[in-house]
């Protein structure tokens, strides 16, 4: 019995030392996951920059069906400043990670008022929370390259605007800001075997094997089909870095359904992967009031052979 009193702290000892030694291995997992998302992974799993326009773009459209109508010729972003996080949860051999971006910038808007010939300049400001998941699994051993962990999932990326008002006091009356967001994704393209091939995403988060990111034949073309919630909104396609020069246009509205864009694009002979983002900004976004910008963006690839 006196010898058990003796044992009581040594077992407590121990059971502390191998917790001390398992979140120690922990550590050195995530160290080496956050390594692979920063290097050898970082085009699958990276933040667009490109996501940020550098200066004015025009941009002409009327706003007439506000109250008060604005002609806008123009319109970008600037980031001011982005805070960044993973979360990084490790079950045996098996990890689970999820990206997040905090990005804070001004929304600028360039517009004429009615009747009149000055350009003004007005700047909203945003906060964007931009999101992506993966699934990394340990195929080697500890003693491997990055611990021997490799990606084998990862999902699309999703930017939704923060702190948004359920309502807000535009000239003494208060407006309910419209809650937009894209019901869907639809891309349809032609694989290496010229089959055709449509994909539909609705849930921009889930998991999707790497074999399953789109193979598209190059010297084909790809359509891109967005189907927002609401009608009052505009869309837009980016066409990011993997893809030659960074481009922002306008999408397609359907004349027969209001809350459906689209925009058909070349594939080169020279690329072998691109970057897209898709979004939609609320049609009073761009008043010039005080209305806030309100934003819903996914961010896709495809490969390409």
């Amino acid at each position: 019995m006196r010898n058990f009193r003796y044992l009581i702290p040594i077992v407590i000892i121990m059971s502390m030392f191998a917790s001390s030694c398992t979140r120690i291995e922990e550590l050195r997992d995530e160290e080496a996951i956050d390594e692979l998302i920063n290097t050898t992974y970082s085009v699958d799993l990276g933040f667009e920059r490109e996501y940020e326009d550098a200066s004015l773009i025009p941009d002409t459209f009327n706003i007439s069906n506000t109250k008060e109508p604005a002609l806008i010729v123009g319109w970008w972003r600037k980031i001011l400043s982005v805070s960044s996080n993973k979360d990084i949860t490790i079950e045996r051999d098996t990890a689970w990670v999820t990206i997040k971006h905090h990005i804070y910038g001004l929304f600028n808007i360039v517009y004429y008022e009615p009747d009149s010939d000055t350009v003004f300049t007005r700047s909203k400001n945003f906060h964007d929370l931009a999101r992506r998941k993966a699934l990394f699994v340990r195929e080697g051993d500890i003693n491997d390259p990055h611990r021997g962990w490799v990606l084998k999932k990862v999902s699309l990326g999703e930017v939704t605007s923060q702190d948004v008002p359920d309502s807000v006091l535009i000239n003494g009356t208060y407006i309910p800001v419209q809650q937009n967001h894209i019901d869907s994704i639809k891309i349809t393209y032609v694989d290496t075997l010229n089959n055709t091939i449509t994909k539909v995403f609705t849930n921009y988060l889930d998991l999707i094997d790497l074999e399953e990111v789109p193979l598209v034949k190059n010297g084909t073309e790809i359509r891109f089909d967005l189907y927002a919630n609401v009608s009052e909104n505009f869309a837009f396609f980016y066409k990011l870095a993997t893809w030659g020069t960074p481009r922002r246009m306008r999408m397609i509205r359907d004349p027969e359904n209001p809350t459906h864009f689209y925009t058909i694009l070349h594939v080169p002979s020279n690329v072998v992967r691109g970057s897209f983002a898709l979004s939609i900004i609320s049609l009073p976004s761009f008043r010039p009031d005080n209305y806030p910008y309100v934003h819903h963006g996914v961010l896709l690839r495809v490969r390409v052979r």
